[in-house]
């Protein structure tokens, strides 16, 4: 398998510190696999398995997704329906409680604004 480089400018929140050294959050790494055009399955176990690890959190999946959602079939900019759809493809029993995280976010702007300076469980 190829490796494949994404050359784009990092905005602030897309990228942490592990181990001293910077890396792009899972977020992040999920958008430009679907930009790559990645199996959405695949794509899904590394959302899935993000959020279970608790290296990033429902919530941000919902920004880092929504460019992607029309291309995948959801409405457009819905990146809270993409992140629901990618979920059911794997099946993990944790889904609905991400999902409420996910939407609560959305609904609530002081659970943003705390959801933005928290950091990931």
């Amino acid at each position: 398998m190829p490796l494949r480089l994404h050359l784009r400018p990092v905005a602030e929140g897309e990228w942490t510190n592990r181990s001293g050294l910077p890396v792009t959050r899972p977020a992040r790494i999920a958008s430009d696999l679907l930009s790559d055009h990645e199996d959405p399955g695949a794509v899904a176990r590394v959302v899935a398995d993000a959020i279970r690890g608790a290296f990033d959190k429902p919530s941000s999946f919902v920004g880092a997704l929504a460019p992607h959602a029309a291309r995948m079939g959801q409405h457009r900019a819905d990146g809270l329906g993409l992140f629901a759809w990618l979920l059911g493809l794997v099946g993990d029993p944790d889904t609905a409680r991400w999902l409420d995280e996910a939407q609560a976010v959305l609904v609530d702007p002081a659970v943003l604004a705390n959801a933005r300076q928290a950091p990931a469980r």
